[in-house]
């Protein structure tokens, strides 16, 4: 269903990452303007979720526990693509060149400081 023509209130997007606080502050954020939102304290959490099937984008944290957010990218091209923004709290030029470089579906980077 990933389709990138839904209307925002339609679309659900999947916040991933380990800090309960982002997640609670970004799910709160994308509710706020329209979006449905659902967040994830893991990886495993999010794929498990019987959300998934329906996710229309999701907002993924780099470095994670387990399997962290370049795995689930890897996980994801090969499986379900679904369009990703990544989100750290570090600074990685390699990281983000990898993120680059592994997203199959034309990733852009955005900076913001």
């Amino acid at each position: 269903m990933n389709e990138l023509n839904k209307s925002k209130n339609d679309a659900l997007i999947a916040i991933v990452d380990d800090d309960a606080s982002v997640c609670e502050a970004l799910e709160s954020l994308l509710k706020s303007i329209g979006f449905q939102a659902a967040s994830f304290t893991s990886a495993r959490s999010f794929l498990d979720s019987p959300q998934f099937p329906n996710v229309s984008c999701v907002v993924l944290d780099v470095s994670m526990p387990n399997m962290d957010g370049l795995e689930l990218q890897r996980h994801l091209a090969s499986t379900n693509p679904i369009p990703i923004i990544f989100i750290t709290a570090h600074r990685d030029e390699k990281t983000r060149e990898r993120a680059l470089r592994d997203n199959t579906d034309g990733a852009r980077q955005l900076t913001v400081r």
